[in-house]
């Protein structure tokens, strides 16, 4: 599972990426379970297996892909945004890094329909933080271990 955490260590982000439940000829055809959670001291939100969460192969390389840009532009000294939304609006990531600072700051934002099976619909949950580039270096490497992981299995 890949995490990251905020500077002061009371928030925390994790995606976890299980097995292919349906492999096709295309990567946008083939899905594989995830769960998504956010954690803090008021708020614990999660969307996974009881919701019916699936990524396909191509979103999730696809978020590998906007997740390792960042860190890839950092380089240059400028700030850089980057914003994943997958493909059911389940769930939207944006990200800036702040190069002078050596800090992401991070938005995630969970559909509540989609977590609640439709119960509660109508907005979004989520939670904005700052992290290190080093975690989020390390939560980006932690979580294309697990994509190319899933991908061989």
């Amino acid at each position: 599972m890949a995490s990251i955490t905020n500077v002061d260590g009371n928030v925390s982000f994790c995606i976890a990426l299980g097995n292919i439940s349906e492999k096709a000829k295309n990567e946008y055809e083939s899905w594989l379970s995830a769960e998504l959670s956010i954690c803090s001291e008021t708020i614990n939100i999660t969307i996974g297996d009881d919701a019916g969460f699936m990524l396909n192969l191509f979103e999730a390389k696809e978020l590998l892909n906007c997740l390792q840009a960042l860190i890839d532009t950092d380089t240059t000294g400028e700030k850089s945004r980057k914003l994943f939304c997958n493909i059911e609006s389940n769930f939207e990531i944006r990200i800036e890094a702040v190069p002078e600072d050596k800090v992401v700051e991070i938005e995630i934002w969970i559909n509540t329909a989609s977590r609640t099976l439709g119960k509660v619909f109508g907005y979004d949950e989520g939670i904005r933080f700052v992290s290190t580039m080093k975690q989020f270096e390390d939560f980006v490497e932690r979580y294309k271990e697990e994509l190319m992981r899933t991908i061989r299995e």
